[in-house]
């Protein structure tokens, strides 16, 4: 077992090479005895990473299209802080210029924190909770990922991306107190690949306090 941790901060640590600095926090285990016989372990590491990067990593937005979305509308009014003036009446949040700002420059935030290093939360519009299940076949004839290793990978890819959808339907910029309830990810001996995931946590809105060209992750 202590084998396998070691692995895998060896692995973190080479994943993070890109950083002058930075701090692992938020960390969180499920362990989980897949096997007794053989004795297969399951080990899924959930963290954030906060630091500086060499270089300026690429962003990109997933609510961007909220700018011109045909529900939102923007004041003639140059002066007006709401760019939310033609959303519907059961809009529960209003978007005003500089959440709008945020949300050009930044990608939908994922963090096991219960809150934003260097940001300030505006709101909070909710809590999710999102069920995950698949099956596929990951030998060489497949069309999808060949290997466990990869199919573990575009899973989790798959998550993410899913959970910053949720976030961004409702409005919402980042998911904070992210949290991986249960997972289990199996492979038998027919070349086939199982996975569930439960994750939740809560949708927010925020906004930014200090310089960004400080990049945050």
């Amino acid at each position: 077992l202590a084998e396998l941790f070691n692995g895998v901060y060896a692995d973190l640590y080479t994943n993070l090479a890109y950083f002058s600095r930075c701090a692992i926090v938020g960390v969180d285990y499920k362990v989980h005895v897949v096997q007794e016989t053989p004795c297969d372990i399951q080990v899924v590491l959930s963290a954030t990473v906060v630091g500086q990067c060499f270089n300026m990593l690429p962003r990109y937005s997933i609510n961007t299209h909220l700018a011109g979305s045909n529900q939102l509308g923007c004041n003639a009014d140059p002066g007006a802080d709401t760019l939310g003036a033609g959303a519907p009446e059961s809009a529960a949040l209003s978007i005003s210029a500089e959440d709008l700002a945020a949300e050009e420059t930044h990608e939908i935030e994922l963090t096991t924190l219960s809150y934003l290093p260097r940001r300030h939360i505006t709101a909070y519009v909710g809590r999710i909770s999102l069920h995950f299940v698949q099956e596929v076949h990951i030998d060489a004839l497949s069309k999808g990922p060949v290997g466990m290793g990869a199919f573990v990978f575009s899973f989790i890819a798959e998550v993410q991306a899913m959970a910053r959808a949720h976030t961004a339907a409702r409005g919402g910029m980042a998911l904070i107190a992210l949290s991986i309830d249960q997972v289990q990810i199996l492979r038998d001996d027919r070349s086939q690949a199982y996975a569930t995931i439960s994750i939740s946590g809560d949708v927010v809105r925020f906004a930014s306090t200090v310089d960004s060209a400080r990049s945050t992750v």
